[in-house]
């Protein structure tokens, strides 16, 4: 009976050490079980950050790619209202051009007409008693952001600075001829500097517009 027992004692334990030791492997394995969920969980974690930041990049880049192409139409109405203002501009540059040609040979005739009459000596010494011209005055307006020159001057007065004894009809006709010579270089002025800065801003205009269509929207519409 006591060896039965004895025998008995050492099944039991090895049973009992086998059993411990299942229990060790159990927990092993789901120890690494876990760290392998953990692992996976981390990836889906940086996997879904990335998707959302991919999701947010493209949003942001479909909503600046409708702001850039909305610039990139205003560009191109502004650029067009420019040169439409340009165009004018230019022709009106071409009548005051061929006014003033046609006024200044009609002054200098008269001029010379006047020097013949009454003298190169006594034509000075009217010219001398005119006045320095001091009305001129000039202010701006703006076209779609450009500033534009608005120069005028006062209407000359039409009692003359002279004698009637010293002087003659064609004296007469070249100031006439010369204080519309005035008005028209004062106008041609406006024009010629209203041009010119017209066309400076078409070209940062253009410049603009060929950015957005040529960079800026081809970029995002590959992001989007």
């Amino acid at each position: 009976a006591q060896l039965v027992e004895k025998v008995l004692d050492v099944f039991n334990d090895d049973t009992l050490g086998t059993v411990v030791a299942q229990r060790a492997d159990t927990d092993s394995v789901h120890l690494l079980k876990m760290k392998e969920d953990l692992e996976v969980a981390r990836l889906n974690e940086a996997n879904l950050r990335m998707e959302i930041e991919q999701m947010r990049l493209k949003y942001d880049a479909a909503d600046s790619l409708k702001l850039a192409k909305q610039g990139y139409e205003l560009m191109d109405k502004k650029r067009n209202i420019l040169i439409r203002e340009l165009m004018n501009l230019i022709e009106e540059a071409k009548t005051i051009q061929s006014e003033i040609d046609a006024t200044f040979t009609e002054a200098y005739q008269a001029l010379q007409q006047a020097n013949i009459e009454v003298g190169i000596h006594s034509v000075q010494e009217i010219a001398k008693a005119i006045p320095a011209e001091d009305s001129v005055r000039i202010k701006t307006r703006s076209i779609m952001g450009t500033e534009i020159p608005l120069v005028s001057c006062e209407e000359e007065k039409k009692v003359p600075y002279y004698g009637f004894y010293n002087s003659s009809e064609s004296v007469d006709a070249a100031r006439e001829s010369f204080l519309k010579v005035k008005e028209l270089t004062v106008r041609l002025s406006m024009v010629e500097n209203s041009a010119y800065r017209l066309a400076m801003n078409i070209r940062k205009t253009q410049k603009r517009a060929n950015a957005l269509k040529n960079i800026t929207i081809p970029s995002y519409t590959i992001l989007v």
